[in-house]
């Protein structure tokens, strides 16, 4: 069996595992991601895990009794984020012994059941759980959608509102035309037209996710600076 752990439990939870005393302190700093006990694992597995967690760069909390194998099956709490899990899961999978199989399975479903997420540049978080909608506003005189177009900040946020109260997730203000024949503008153009908006848009809606579509890596710095929170 599976299940996570509340930060404010783990200490707890991995003192009652039997670990040495010197350890939890330790093992809990590394639980600032998100824990996962299993229960009943095989302690071979258990060893076999605990490696494999701290080869990926994370950690296992194991009993003290779990690396003479003195017991047949032990609790263990894994700490890791995502990308840890992902690579546990990947070395597992070639591993069809002790049972491993069985937290494979377990492994797969949790991780099937997380939505991935873009943490953003205020530390908010864009789940992708289920479907967003962004609104497009170019402030552009020439985007291959004519609707789609705004000029002068009163219709910037007129837009935006009506943008938001219709349930958009995502603003994102571009300033550049990417439609064939387009005529390519300068980095300062550009720059004259977005920041202004991104800055309206913000002033007025404090809370609304802003994105800005740019491929020049300094208007992107600049845009999260006054307010941007995402870049595409």
């Amino acid at each position: 069996m599976l299940y996570t752990i509340c930060q404010d439990a783990l200490e707890r939870e991995i003192a009652q595992l039997g670990v040495y005393k010197p350890s939890i302190a330790i093992l809990a700093a590394k639980g600032r991601v998100t824990p996962l006990k299993v229960t009943g694992v095989r302690t071979p597995a258990a060893n076999i895990i605990k490696q494999e967690m701290l080869a990926a760069g994370g950690d296992c909390a194991t009993p003290g009794t779990a690396i003479t194998c003195a017991v047949p099956r032990v609790d263990i709490i894994l700490l890791g984020g995502r990308k840890q899990y992902a690579i546990l899961l990947y070395k597992l999978k070639q591993m069809p012994y002790f049972g491993i199989p069985d937290i494979v399975g377990e492994l797969e479903a949790y991780l099937g059941r997380q939505p991935k997420c873009t943490v953003l540049a205020d530390g908010r978080r864009l789940t992708y759980g289920q479907m967003a909608v962004m609104g497009i506003i170019n402030v552009t005189p020439d985007s291959f959608y004519a609707g789609s177009r705004r000029q002068g900040t009163d219709a910037v946020l007129a837009q935006a509102e009506k943008m938001l109260a219709g349930g958009a997730a995502v603003l994102d203000i571009g300033g550049e035309s990417t439609r064939p024949g387009s005529d390519p503008v300068t980095a300062e153009e550009e720059r004259s037209r977005v920041l202004p908006a991104v800055e309206a848009v913000k002033r007025h809606f404090p809370e609304a996710v802003v994105s800005v579509d740019t491929y020049r890596a300094a208007l992107a710095r600049d845009a999260m600076a006054c307010g941007g929170v995402t870049t595409t």
